[in-house]
């Protein structure tokens, strides 16, 4: 169609083409509109994922509660003499 616009943006290369009015200098308007959402949807879904990763590695390295690290210990140390017990006894 002789009316179809295609914009493009440099910087981060999203590209909109645009064909729904009958007019050119309407679909550059509405293409210049699409395309400002698109950026602005990718830049709202870039912070939100680096603030979910802020967040992940400041849960990750919270200071854990004394009587979780006492029941980690002891599944370990329950952990331990499981493994103790399935040992081969040495042969002398």
């Amino acid at each position: 169609m002789s009316t179809c616009v295609q914009l493009k943006h440099i910087p981060t290369g999203v590209t909109v083409k645009c064909d729904v009015y009958r007019t050119q200098a309407k679909n550059r308007e509405f293409g210049m509109l699409l395309l400002k959402i698109k950026i602005e949807k990718i830049e709202s879904d870039r912070i939100a994922k680096e603030q979910s990763d802020f967040e992940k590695d400041r849960r990750k390295n919270r200071r854990k509660p004394r009587a979780l690290k006492e029941e980690i210990l002891k599944d370990k140390k329950i952990q331990g003499e499981k493994k103790q017990m399935r040992r081969r006894p040495k042969a002398e």
